[in-house]
């Protein structure tokens, strides 16, 4: 023993002496000579010694019946040899009733090395033995108890051979009955049952407890997956046999198999994937995660808490919708940023579930995050392209117009008006038919519903439109399908795609102007005479 004082005063030996004196075990401190030196609490109750009583007056032999003098000489012996006793002895209560106890002796050594007295701890364990007794004597009863049980029951005679089972038993093996003195084994599927007789053999053999999962073949062909487990049965020193449960874990391992499979592919994934219990601390990152933040397969997550994982700046509405999450139990979704190990701000896309228990309230949470990089960047390429179109639109001299799919006008650039001589007011209130030339409008409703019916197609052709001043300007030619750019001279029309509706189709039409017509010369046509 030893004092393990600190600044706050803990001393090891004061904790151990009150956890002694304080304890319903007995325990006893002699000499080396037997002479008893200190008995606790407890012990001074069983023997009934007075504080007040000269423990040095008294042999340690005058609290064990006649009858164990002898193993008491073969204890101490023992434990002054090996320096430790195990096993179980009776100690006489002050009215001569034998007490039945588990002991443990230790040896108690100066520092030479000198046996200098005995320590022991005994254990009342009437309770057990009585219990015991009781039990070898219902038998019956508990054969009554294994019926109503929900897992299988059986037991096995020394040889582990049948001598009984619960109905439970015989439904998970598929079998009515089972004939007694049959050998254990015999529901085993085939292909198991090798492994699972060595198994239990070797179990049978050193009277040890068994456990094991296999599957058992029912005789209608279906497979299910026990787990059984057996523990030896001792009569007093006598070896009994074997009493064991068996429990159907199809689902469980079915479901076990399930979590594997997606912990392989959540391992697999590029995405950082990762789940956190209701404190924030991470339970669980993937591959990809650990090695995006550096952190190695044997740290210690539940060290981590997860919002350290997250841009500070981006954090808050992260949080937000976590606790919404937890309010409402729906999944949850945004765009934030993560920090990387090397400081590296990543965007990405974040969608987060919250888990429940069996009380319906929040558990842990499980989060997946998809690097949108790449997406941004293309987002900031086609705003830079959007631009462009826009000023090119706006200064070029060709004519682009942009409807929907209902012919409804979204855009003229302001060449219409240059080229036509129209005002904006004058365009205002005005329909697309009352610039197309009358024996054009058909023509062009044709082209207008067979771009909307060919998404990605360009179609090209040529018709008059009416100039302010009254005159007609444009070509007529024959429709056709061109290559990716308008052949020259030709009024090209092209489905834009980012105003495509709900059914899927969109119209627009950019009206070009060939460089080698003159400004004279330039006309285009517009889909349809609806607004």
């Amino acid at each position: 023993m030893h004092s393990d004082g600190g600044d706050d005063g803990f001393s090891l030996d004061r904790a151990l002496l009150d956890l002694c004196e304080w304890t319903s075990d007995y325990v006893g401190v002699t000499d080396a000579h037997g002479r008893l030196l200190h008995l606790n609490p407890a012990a001074r109750r069983l023997v009934e010694f007075p504080e007040s009583e000269d423990l040095s007056t008294h042999s340690v032999f005058e609290l064990y019946p006649d009858h164990h003098h002898g193993l008491l000489h073969e204890l101490t012996d023992t434990a002054r040899r090996q320096g430790i006793w195990r096993g179980e002895i009776s100690v006489l209560g002050a009215d001569g009733t034998e007490v039945p106890v588990l002991q443990v002796t230790v040896a108690n050594r100066d520092a030479q090395g000198r046996v200098t007295g005995y320590t022991s701890v005994l254990r009342d364990v009437a309770g057990l033995v009585a219990m015991h007794s009781t039990l070898r004597e219902s038998e019956e009863r508990f054969r009554t108890l294994a019926d109503a049980s929900p897992v299988g029951v059986y037991r096995l005679d020394r040889a582990g051979r049948h001598l009984y089972a619960n109905p439970r038993w015989y439904a998970l093996n598929g079998i009515d009955e089972l004939p007694r003195g049959a050998p254990w084994g015999t529901t085993v599927h085939p292909d198991d049952r090798d492994q699972v007789w060595q198994t239990a053999v070797d179990a049978m053999e050193r009277r040890a407890t068994f456990s094991m999962r296999h599957r058992v073949l029912h005789p209608d062909g279906s497979i299910r997956i026990v787990a059984s487990d057996a523990v030896p049965v001792f009569e007093g020193d006598s070896f009994e046999g074997w009493i064991g449960t068996l429990q159907d874990v199809t689902e469980q391992d079915e479901a076990k198999a399930r979590a594997d499979r997606m912990v392989a592919v959540l391992e697999a994934t590029p995405d950082v994937a990762g789940i956190a219990d209701n404190r924030g601390h991470l339970q669980y990152l993937n591959r990809a995660g650990r090695e995006f933040y550096g952190i190695g397969d044997d740290a210690d997550l539940e060290a981590v808490e997860a919002r350290i994982l997250i841009a500070p700046d981006t954090l808050d509405p992260v949080e937000k919708e976590t606790e919404r999450a937890r309010d409402t139990g729906e999944v949850f979704s945004l765009e934030t940023v993560l920090v990387n190990d090397r400081g590296e701000r990543v965007p990405v896309s974040l969608v987060g579930v919250v888990h429940r228990d069996e009380r319906d309230q929040a558990d842990f949470i499980s989060v997946i995050a998809r690097d949108i990089s790449s997406l941004k960047d293309a987002e900031q390429q086609l705003a830079a392209r959007e631009a462009w179109f826009r000023s090119l639109a706006l200064h070029a001299g060709d004519m682009v117009v942009v409807v929907d799919a209902e012919g409804t006008r979204k855009y003229l650039s302001p060449s219409v008006g240059e080229t036509l001589g129209w005002t904006d007011e004058d365009l205002k209130e005005s329909r697309l038919s009352d610039f197309i030339h009358s024996d054009d409008v058909s023509a062009f409703r044709t082209l207008f519903d067979d771009v909307n019916a060919s998404p990605g197609d360009t179609r090209s052709t040529d018709i008059r439109v009416r100039a302010r001043s009254g005159s007609w300007r444009g070509d007529r030619g024959d429709d056709h399908q061109p290559p990716r750019r308008p052949r020259r001279g030709r009024h090209c029309l092209q489905p834009a795609r980012r105003h495509r509706t709900q059914g899927g189709r969109a119209g627009a039409e950019p009206f070009r102007r060939s460089p080698a017509r003159t400004r004279q010369q330039r006309a285009r046509r517009h889909p349809s005479d609806r607004q």
